[in-house]
This record gives C-alpha cells, sequence and structure tokens, in this order.
C-alpha cells in the first residue's frame, strides 16, 4: 500500500463519518427563506400582496367602467394586449368607492384578473417566519388569512388566489340569482 493509498482511505473514512454525523442532529431550520411583498395603501390602511401570485404592478392604468354581476368590479384595463377585469380592494375590504387611481397588481393565476389600489407603499422582503396567520382569515374576508411584520408594524396581507376564489362564487351566486 502507497502513501497515496492510505492517505486516500483515510479521506474517504474522514468523509463518510462526516456524511453520517449529519443524521445525528435534527435539521436546521431554513435559513434565508423569505416572502416577497408589495406593500400598498387602500383607504389610507396598509396592506401587503404576496409578489408570488402576481404578474405584474402597474400605474397610470385607465380603467373602462363596467357593469357586472360582482360587485366589486370596477371595469376593465388593457394589459400587454389583454383586457383583464379590474376589481376594487376598496370595495372588497369595506372602504368607501372612490375613483380608481390607476395603480393595479395583476393576478398570475388564470383566468387573470387586476386589483386596484390607492397607492403603493413599498416592496418588501421579510422572513418567512415573519408572516403570520391572521385572525381574520375565514371569516367574512378570507382572503385576509395572514399579517407580515413589515418594519416592526403587523399588516394585513391579501391572498390573491382566495381573492379570485370569492370572485368566482360570487359570480356563480349572482348567475344562479337570476
Amino acid at each position: 500500500m502507497s502513501d497515496g493509498d492510505f492517505f486516500h482511505e483515510g479521506r474517504v473514512a474522514e468523509l463518510r463519518k462526516a456524511f453520517d454525523q449529519t443524521f445525528v442532529f435534527p435539521p436546521r431550520e431554513q435559513e434565508g427563506v423569505y416572502a416577497d411583498l408589495l406593500a400598498v395603501d387602500v383607504g389610507g390602511d396598509p396592506y401587503a400582496v404576496p409578489l408570488l401570485g402576481l404578474s405584474g404592478l402597474y400605474s397610470g392604468c385607465r380603467i373602462a367602467l363596467v357593469p357586472g354581476p360582482v360587485p366589486e368590479l370596477i371595469g376593465v384595463a388593457g394589459i400587454r394586449g389583454s383586457a383583464v377585469p379590474v376589481y376594487g380592494l376598496r370595495q372588497f375590504l369595506g372602504y368607501p368607492d372612490a375613483a380608481p387611481s390607476g395603480w393595479l397588481v395583476v393576478s398570475k393565476e388564470s383566468p387573470r384578473a387586476g386589483f386596484s389600489f390607492d397607492g403603493f407603499r413599498a416592496y418588501a422582503r421579510v422572513a418567512a417566519a415573519d408572516v403570520v396567520p391572521s385572525s381574520e382569515g375565514g371569516g367574512a374576508r378570507p382572503y385576509l388569512c395572514s399579517a407580515a411584520r413589515i418594519d416592526g408594524v403587523a399588516i394585513p396581507v391579501l391572498d390573491v388566489p382566495i381573492l379570485l376564489d370569492e370572485i368566482a362564487r360570487k359570480a356563480r351566486a349572482a348567475s344562479n340569482s337570476k
């Protein structure tokens, strides 16, 4: 046996022991897991929208007002060559109606929908542990099922897929009542 073989066998044993040791201790919590959020303003109050469910953030959008079966429907906007229905977050959250500001987030999910809000505050990346379940989820506003701590303040998080489900539910109820 040469010195090189002895060194090689020792190194293999060392690596095997290090590998086996990884199973001795419980797994560490994932480090660096984040939630990317847009902080927006609705009726003077802060809310957050996860970036994960969005295809875009737009400002200066013109919204053609149209009636519809869902009371929160404001109208339609042209987004990247497509007509996208726009729903008012003011209406979903129980604020008085106001003229749309032109600020929109558009869902990634199909069917796509835009959600109008009053103003853009900031982009925030927070630790996933700083997004916690909210007491409001499951009640009259199920789309507010979590809150995020941004700059030390707990801000309600709007769940876009649940908003889309709520729109579909309201549209079905409206068509069944006719």
